[in-house]
């Protein structure tokens, strides 16, 4: 979408949170595909990860696979602006097998998702490969 001449809303291009997990995203024809690296959790922060979704609008929805982590997340989120500047304000939902990290005690069931909210700001419309 464009706006004054300016390029605005989700589209392709490396979004991050305050914490530093990144979110480099390719967006075309309302697909979504890309890499995901999280400072939270098992995973290194230097590991990247894939990610597939949809755009609609100012509507996304992505998921993540964490491999060998035994665990996926899916997030919801709607492209905004705070403190002038661009983000997109998700909900996540983080589904885990394991409770600890040599994957040996399984969770119960009620002790598989956790969920919580992360805003992405936009820091470069360049994703290199």
């Amino acid at each position: 979408m464009r706006k004054g001449g300016v390029t605005v809303g989700i589209r392709t291009g490396v979004w991050r949170t305050a914490a530093g997990s990144t979110l480099k995203l390719i967006v075309k024809n309302g697909k979504v595909s890309g890499q995901y690296s999280t400072v939270r959790g098992q995973p290194t922060p230097e590991r990247e990860f894939p990610i597939i979704g949809m755009v609609h609008g100012d509507l996304i929805g992505f998921i993540c696979s964490w491999n060998e982590h035994n665990s996926l997340t899916s997030w919801c989120g709607r492209y905004g602006v705070e403190d002038s500047r661009e983000c997109i304000r998700t909900t996540w939902h983080l589904a885990r097998i394991y409770a600890d990290r040599a994957h040996k005690q399984e969770n119960e069931y009620w002790e598989t998702f956790t969920s919580y909210t992360d805003t992405y700001f936009l820091v470069s419309e360049n994703v290199a490969p």
